[in-house]
């Protein structure tokens, strides 16, 4: 009997297994987590987590079913699933990441008729399309009152994409992050001001920062996200992908991304990206009215 070529190429599946794993990313999954998505895709062997490292353990499962393209194609489909993902834009910038990988192969998933399906494609042509990032569909002015904030704000926008756009990807996702912070801050103390005025003393605002760090009189970062979150300003997903963008800030410092063993390239630099915008997005649906004269703000919002 002849031997069964594999579905995909040792590369394409190694790299495959790392996005599944997504290991300190916005969609990082526990070894629970790993198995119940194979148990979801229908995987034809029986899937339990044996406490491994988790991307060689990934690799060895794909590997097992190397020649069988119906359970290849099951977990690519499901991987894509928006029913993995609380929102679901999150499962097009997974399904874009997929199609990067799977390039070279000259396979991709598509999303047609309400449902993911792999199809076979030209390498040559898939290789010409990167992952899109998303558009800005709002100006921060929106949801930022303070003139000065926003300006900054803007800045640091147009440093994030300038960034991501000319390949210092480790640079992009820190200042995508020192934006997410800022424009959460504003956000979390107009919030607040408004709920005192109406006489809202129940709701409790952010705690300051941890005892003996940093400044007593402003919230960290992950009190922001969290009462945010809990003000309904952002959704689920983009509170997870905060809290692990959050990590990433201490990676600023060399020998914790040393010891971290990361390395952004370009495809984790444009999700994070992609998520920080569809926050920004959000915020600019959710946001209560400007109000008084400072709702007014000039200038123009970058367009990228």
């Amino acid at each position: 009997m002849p031997d069964v070529p594999d579905v995909l190429d040792t590369v394409t599946r190694e790299r495959l297994a790392r996005l599944i794993v997504d290991q300190d990313g916005p969609y990082e999954r526990t070894g629970r987590e790993i198995a119940a998505l194979f148990r979801h895709a229908g995987w034809p062997d029986p899937v339990d987590y044996d406490g491994s490292y988790r991307v060689p353990w990934v690799d060895e499962l794909l590997a097992s079913r190397a020649g069988d393209r119906n359970a290849v194609e099951r977990i690519l489909r499901r991987l894509c699933d928006q029913r993995e993902y609380d929102d679901p834009r999150s499962a097009t910038a997974i399904r874009e990441a997929v199609n990067r990988i799977l390039n070279a192969d000259g396979l991709a998933v598509a999303y047609r008729d309400g449902q993911n399906m792999v199809i076979d494609v030209t390498p040559s042509a898939a290789e010409s399309a990167p992952i899109a990032p998303v558009e800005l569909t709002v100006d921060i002015a929106d949801f930022v009152h303070d003139h000065a904030m926003v300006g900054l704000l803007r800045s640091r926008l147009d440093e994030a994409a300038t960034c991501r756009e000319n390949g210092a990807y480790f640079a992009a996702i820190i200042t995508v992050g020192s934006l997410l912070e800022g424009v959460l801050h504003a956000v979390v103390q107009q919030r607040e001001k408004i709920l005192a005025a109406e006489g809202n003393k129940g709701i409790r605002t952010a705690p300051t920062s941890a005892p003996g760090r940093g400044n007593r009189d402003q919230p960290n970062l992950y009190s922001l996200i969290d009462t945010a979150h809990r003000y309904g300003l952002i959704k689920r997903d983009a509170k997870d992908f905060a809290q692990v963008l959050r990590e990433y800030r201490n990676f600023v410092h060399p020998r914790s991304q040393l010891e971290r063993n990361v390395h952004p390239d370009a495809d984790l630099a444009t999700i994070c990206w992609n998520v920080a915008i569809m926050t920004l997005n959000d915020l600019g649906a959710s946001h209560f009215p400007p109000r008084g004269a400072d709702s007014h703000s000039d200038g123009s919002q970058s367009s990228r």
